[in-house]
């Protein structure tokens, strides 16, 4: 049991690890010009933060002639990159501790 605890105390702190290491968000971008128009979404931006409508001000600055024209509609979503691996890690973390559950941790 000591030595499930040790590999789980390292499998914590290496994702810790990684997360604190990442940086910045992704913001997400979609837009099309006329009403009633099908929304296009556009390749993903990086921003130093979602604070403030950052990530829809950077989707009008860098897709200005479909997400800035006045006949424009445009949606902005902005993720945080540190949260998106936190959640593979968990994930990953939680099917670990299922399997070890299951089958028994023998070396």
């Amino acid at each position: 049991m000591k030595l499930t605890s040790v590999i789980l105390l390292v499998v914590v702190l290496i994702g810790v690890e990684f997360v604190s290491k990442a940086e910045g968000e992704t913001c997400s971008c979609s837009c099309c010009i006329g009403a009633g128009c099908k929304m296009v979404e556009k390749p993903p931006l990086s921003i130093p933060s979602c604070e403030n409508d950052a990530c829809d001000k950077k989707c009008k600055e860098v897709y200005s002639a479909d997400c800035n024209n006045p006949q424009s509609q445009s949606m902005a979503l902005c993720f945080s990159t540190g949260s998106f691996i936190f959640s593979r890690y968990t994930m990953f973390t939680a099917f670990i501790l299922a399997f070890i559950s299951m089958k028994g941790l023998s070396f």
